[in-house]
């Protein structure tokens, strides 16, 4: 009864070593895991490597398990359990969070705004309290198994009176054992032959394997080489493209504005019109500027594809131009009956930033939502001051977008199913176009729908 008390007290007292030792195991991979996601993330920022980018992605995927598996075999202890729970995990998701959004500014080629954040005091204060926090952990984890440790050194030291009595025991199954171990002697020295000439026939796959992606790698080398020719081929073509549509759509502005000008003359002398005519006319009025609206299109998306257009950064009163894009389509709101909510946290302040670019993406999105918002609506458009960046949302009711036609919807020429309620046409390059000024300007923009509903179209620029 005595031997079997003293034995399951030093298994009880082993398995609790081993359960802390563990924990400080995880928690120091934990640690690596939070450099390795930073060395990533610096080290993608400053080569563009996708080495770094899979080592931060490899590094953030283990963390959540890693925090899960220190949870779970803490559970029993308060102390450890609150410094995990109410500091690490909210510090190294705020950490995470922050990661991600610098990887994004990066795969954006914003690379300025992303070393803003990564040389931020936040981001280094954020970092050093994980670290402090996570030595703490570690600290208290090591004293744990200090205690541990000796109290199975005076485990041990009772249990080896028991170990001397079965000594002998020992001794009998050790005899035991080695005859049995002859007896498998001859067995293991056949299993060791047929393992050599398993591995002789091995090789031989081996070197025969490897003669065949020689000659594979030098097809793919081939291939890649016709594929570089096809591609600079395809980039040629695409440039002539380019240069033609900005040559043909420039030209075709002149006739254009000639059919505008001669039908503004005629509508000013209709007395001697009869009804049809006039709407003839004003149907001629409304064609030329559907087709000025699609060549202007046209023009923009020309230059953005041939880079003649430079950024021209000034002080610019985004609350103003704001306010003049939603005076300019007051007619077109008003006859569908909208309800029109603005809101700014930048009234009084200015933005640095090209002008040109904010006043045209901002009447694309804010037509589209008078286009496609729903008679008697709400369409809401809101500026947001988010610290290191500045937040646009327009956001209108209506019938929404559905779910698989939303990657299509930044695409040239693209039309989806969704119509405009009030029978207006769409040149389907509108968000194209918006999406290259947001780039341009080194944002991000994404559409959030929701069917029946409304489609909110949310805009993020770096300050």
């Amino acid at each position: 009864m005595i031997n079997y008390y003293y034995f399951q007290e030093k298994d009880k007292t082993q398995k609790c070593v081993k359960h802390t030792t563990k924990v400080i195991g995880c928690a120091n991979r934990l640690d690596r895991a939070i450099d390795e996601s930073e060395l990533g993330q610096i080290g993608y920022l400053l080569t563009s490597n996708q080495i770094y980018l899979e080592k931060y992605q490899e590094a953030k995927k283990s963390i959540p398990l890693l925090l899960d598996s220190i949870g779970s075999m803490t559970i029993d202890n308060p102390l450890q359990l609150k410094i995990i729970r109410q500091k690490l995990i909210p510090q190294i998701i705020q950490k995470l969070e922050e990661f991600d959004f610098t990887i994004r500014l990066i795969m954006l080629n914003k690379n300025d705004s992303a070393v803003k954040i990564v040389n931020s005091d936040v981001s280094h204060y954020t970092i050093g309290l994980i670290k402090k926090e996570l030595k703490h952990f570690i600290y208290n984890e090591n004293q744990l198994k200090i205690e541990r440790e000796n109290q199975l050194v005076s485990n041990y030291e009772n249990y080896d009176l028991i170990v001397y009595s079965r000594f002998i025991f020992v001794i009998l199954v050790l005899v035991t054992a080695l005859i049995t171990i002859k007896r498998q002697e001859t067995n293991n020295k056949k299993l060791i032959d047929e393992l050599n000439q398993f591995n002789l026939q091995l090789e031989e796959k081996v070197i025969a394997r490897t003669k065949e992606l020689e000659i594979a790698n030098i097809s793919m080398v081939k291939n890649i080489n016709d594929l570089e020719d096809f591609n600079i081929r395809i980039s040629r073509m695409n440039e002539e493209k380019s240069k033609f549509l900005s040559i043909a759509s420039h030209d075709l502005k002149n006739p254009i504005n000639a059919i505008m000008g001669l039908t503004s003359l005629l509508k000013e002398e209709n007395e001697n019109f009869n009804q049809e005519q006039k709407d003839y006319l004003n149907y001629i009025e409304e064609s030329s500027q559907k087709m000025t609206s699609l060549i202007n299109y046209l023009l923009d998306i020309s230059k953005i594809e041939l880079g003649n257009q430079t950024l021209r950064l000034e002080e610019v009163d985004i609350t103003l131009i704001t306010e003049s894009i939603i005076y300019t389509y007051q007619q077109s709101a008003k006859k569908k009956g909208f309800k029109i909510i603005f809101k700014s946290d930048f009234r009084g302040k200015t933005l640095v930033t090209d002008k040109h670019r904010i006043s045209q993406l901002l009447d694309n999105l804010y037509s589209n939502a008078i286009k496609y918002g729903r008679p008697g609506g709400i369409i809401q458009v809101t500026w947001e001051d988010k610290g290191l960046y500045c937040r646009l949302e327009i956001f209108n009711e209506g019938e929404g977008i559905k779910e698989d036609e939303l990657p299509l919807l930044f695409g040239k020429f693209q039309k989806l199913s969704t119509r405009p309620t009030g029978g207006e046409s769409s040149s389907g390059l509108g968000l194209s176009i918006t999406k290259q000024y947001v780039e341009e300007l080194e944002g991000t923009i994404r559409c959030v729908s929701e069917l029946s509903k409304g489609t909110s179209f949310i805009v993020e620029l770096p300050k």
